[in-house]
C-alpha cells in the first residue's frame, strides 16, 4: 500500500529547537564510545577473560530456577592478572541487587554479569592499583552505595509483600 504526499507549501525548517536535543544525544554516543574503549583497555591490561564454564554454571542454575546453589561455588567466572572472580561472588552481587531476569539465556547473562559484576570490578581494581580506593571520600561514597542497595532492596520487598499475583493472573 503506498501513500502519496503532496506538499504544497514551502516552510524552512529550523532544527534550532531540536540542536540540545541532537548536541545530547551526540555527547551521548560518544560518552559511551569513550567508556567502552576503557573498560576494553582494563580488559586488556589485567590480562581479563570470561571462564566458559563459569557462565555455563550460572545459566544452567538459572534454566533450573535454582540460583541458590551457586552461593559456594568457587568456579572462576572471570580469571584476570591477579586472581579470579568466582561465581559465588557475582551470585552474590546479583542477589543483593535482586537481578535474576535473563539470566537462564547465555548471552543476556554475559551482558547482565558484564554491566553489574565485571564492570564495578573493573573501577573498583583500577582505582585500587594507581591507590585512590582507599581515600576517605571512596569510602563513604562505598557506606551510601550499601545504604541505597540496602534501601532498594527493602522497598522491593515491602512492594512484592503486599502484592498478590493468583494463578490466573
Amino acid at each position: 500500500r503506498w501513500h502519496i504526499v503532496r506538499f504544497i507549501d514551502e516552510r524552512s525548517a529550523s532544527y534550532e529547537k531540536y540542536r540540545p536535543l541532537i548536541d545530547q544525544t551526540l555527547i551521548g554516543e560518544r560518552l559511551q564510545e569513550v567508556e567502552e574503549e576503557h573498560f576494553e583497555q582494563l580488559i586488556d591490561s589485567f590480562k581479563l577473560r570470561l571462564n566458559a564454564p563459569g557462565l555455563r554454571e550460572i545459566v544452567d542454575a538459572y534454566r533450573r530456577m535454582t540460583p541458590s546453589e551457586l552461593n559456594t561455588s568457587q568456579l572462576a567466572l572471570y580469571a584476570y592478572d591477579q586472581g579470579v572472580i568466582t561465581v559465588a561472588q557475582a551470585q552474590d552481587i546479583l542477589r543483593r541487587r535482586n537481578i535474576s531476569s535473563g539470566l537462564a539465556d547465555s548471552s543476556r547473562a554475559a551482558s547482565t554479569l558484564q554491566g553489574y559484576v565485571l564492570h564495578p570490578f573493573l573501577l573498583e581494581e583500577a582505582s585500587r592499583r594507581v591507590g585512590l580506593y582507599d581515600t576517605e571520600q571512596i569510602r563513604l561514597f562505598e557506606k551510601r552505595r550499601r545504604e541505597d542497595d540496602l534501601l532498594e532492596l527493602l522497598k522491593k520487598t515491602a512492594v512484592s509483600s503486599q502484592v498478590a499475583v493468583t494463578e490466573e493472573e
